[in-house]
């Protein structure tokens, strides 16, 4: 129960602190869960996180694309992601990344108010999403980097801090053991 709080604080306050357009750990939360807790769990973590954050921050008229973007991502890593290597992570990053413009980009030109509804409308609109694009980017492999690096780090440890107490361990029943003679 504690890492899915722990996530869901970081994915929340990701989005409400300030920070540059995008740039939050919402997908890597996604990334990271989908591929260490399942796809039911995570899409349940990922929609409190987006619906909490946005009761603070406003709901909008697309907020269908963004939310099924996530899940697609929750999904996208639970498969792609069942073995994990670093080049993995960073592929499973950056299309998650694109996923998210290429679906959010088209629903705001679906809309019809800021393009309009023509082929030409919808290039303008992702032309106009590329720098969300790149701050989704940068912080989608910040966070997934992040994430996974700091599992890593502590599954070493544990390695080492078990080996450590069994050295620990045996040298001082060694000590003990020349302490009785």
């Amino acid at each position: 129960m504690e890492p899915y709080i722990g996530l869901f604080m970081i994915g929340v306050l990701s989005r409400l602190v300030p920070h540059p357009a995008n740039f939050t750990a919402v997908t890597a939360v996604s990334i990271f869960a989908g591929s260490r807790c399942g796809w039911v769990r995570t899409g349940v973590l990922v929609f409190f996180v987006m619906v909490f954050s946005d009761l603070i921050l406003g709901f909008h008229s697309v907020m269908w694309a963004t939310y099924g973007s996530y899940l697609l991502i929750v999904g996208l890593s639970s498969v792609t992601l069942r073995s994990v290597g670093a080049g993995k992570i960073i592929g499973t990053t950056v299309s998650a990344s694109v996923l998210f413009y290429l679906i959010t980009n088209f629903a705001v030109w679906q809309e019809g108010i800021l393009y309009p509804v023509t082929l030409t409308g919808l290039i303008d609109s992702y032309i106009a999403g590329l720098p969300f694009l790149r701050n989704s980017l940068f912080g989608d492999l910040t966070y997934s980097m992040l994430f996974f690096g700091m599992f890593r780090l502590s599954s070493v440890w544990h390695h080492v801090s078990r080996v450590v107490c069994i050295f620990k361990n045996s040298v001082l029943w060694g000590v003990d053991t020349l302490w009785k003679k």
